[in-house]
């Protein structure tokens, strides 16, 4: 059986390690944003469970100036649904 992919070359991981580098950035100039996005991801998916990028960026407004690529903040570590009410307990000024 044949894949489109099947002719990819390896990568070695240098597209991920700049993805998290940035994303470190993010948390730490802008960590407040980052928990509300992870705040409004949190409460979409217990209500829904299911939660997309729309669906917080109807919920939270991103400053003039910031990519709405922030967004994928929420979703790399969304706690898991038994620990999300707890999580949300404890960052409730959010």
């Amino acid at each position: 059986m044949s894949s489109l992919f099947d002719d990819l070359p390896e990568h070695n991981g240098e597209g991920e390690r700049r993805r998290d580098e940035a994303l470190d950035r993010l948390r730490a100039y802008r960590a407040d944003l980052v928990r509300r996005l992870q705040a409004a991801a949190l409460r979409v998916a217990l209500a829904r469970e299911s939660v997309c990028a729309d669906d917080v960026r109807f919920l939270v407004p991103i400053p003039p100036g910031i990519s709405p690529k922030l967004f994928v903040c929420a979703f790399r570590e969304l706690a898991d649904a038994a620990g999300a009410p707890a999580w949300l307990a404890a960052h409730r000024t959010i």
